[in-house]
């Protein structure tokens, strides 16, 4: 069986005009009916909010995607048209949803090794740098509790998960 993992930009909707409060993925984090539990921030659709490559609000259009059978190790995705739209503040900067097929797909969270989601970036001047999540979690709907204290993250199978990380504001290379 093929299975597809897609990235999405994750969309921040402030509904109040105060400044929302960091995503985290700690016990009061996101949730499947909240983008903040503690603060009782809700997403404007449950299971969280997000927009595509082409622009539209909770759209199918991933930024990247990938397609592999049987296990892998290490998965690998060109995330540049995503990390173009977080510069363009199109998207939440840093913050991604990564979205299956009927599929189901399980990663190391960082929360089980320390060395699981990273996001590697290649600069303009040709270096790269592999940058840690600082928030990283599953969505599974209708749970309503966060799932960021999880060894694990899922994707797929009616299920989602965020990552976020801390993006400097180096230029990054072209394709």
């Amino acid at each position: 069986m093929t299975r597809v993992l897609a990235a999405l930009g994750l969309l921040l909707v402030a509904a109040a005009p105060a400044a929302p409060p960091p995503l985290t993925d700690g016990a009061g984090g996101f949730s499947c009916g909240f983008r903040s539990i503690q603060a009782r921030q809700a997403w404007e659709h449950e299971g969280g909010d997000w927009i595509d490559a082409a622009g539209r609000r909770q759209g199918a259009k991933p930024f990247a995607a990938l397609a592999w059978r049987g296990p892998a190790a290490t998965l690998s995705m060109d995330a540049l048209d995503l990390l173009q739209a977080w510069r363009r503040h199109l998207a939440l900067p840093g913050a991604l949803v990564l979205n299956g097929d009927a599929a189901r797909l399980v990663l190391v969270s960082r929360e089980a090794d320390a060395d699981a989601s990273v996001l590697r970036v290649r600069w303009s001047d040709g270096e790269s740098s592999r940058l840690r999540a600082r928030v990283d979690g599953s969505i599974g709907c209708p749970t309503r509790r966060s799932q960021g204290d999880q060894p694990h993250l899922v994707v797929g199978d009616g299920r989602r998960s965020i990552l976020a990380f801390d993006i400097p504001s180096a230029p990054v290379c072209s394709r």
